[in-house]
């Protein structure tokens, strides 16, 4: 099997556009979400930010499974634009 890299992401793109634009529901961010490119990082700074941000809005009881904190929904987006390290 031949797989065009080129048009995969071509395909994505376009998938993506129209899971944007549609009228119920469209794909897009949560208002809380915070924005990570991870383009020019490797695995280990990404997990360092993650833990960083994870222990900023739960406390570091959350690492440990003693987060009593179920109110708050922050979401961390990471996004990889297919460099990645």
């Amino acid at each position: 099997m031949t797989v065009d890299i080129d048009e995969v992401e071509k395909d994505i793109i376009r998938r993506d556009e129209q899971d944007m634009n549609r009228e119920f529901a469209p794909l897009r961010c949560a208002d809380d979400a915070i924005y990570l490119d991870t383009t020019e990082m490797s695995a280990e700074k990404v997990l360092e930010f993650a833990i960083k941000k994870v222990k900023e809005v739960y406390g570091n009881e959350i690492l440990s499974g003693r987060s009593g904190n179920s109110q708050t929904h922050n979401q961390v987006f990471i996004q990889d634009e297919g460099h990645g390290n």
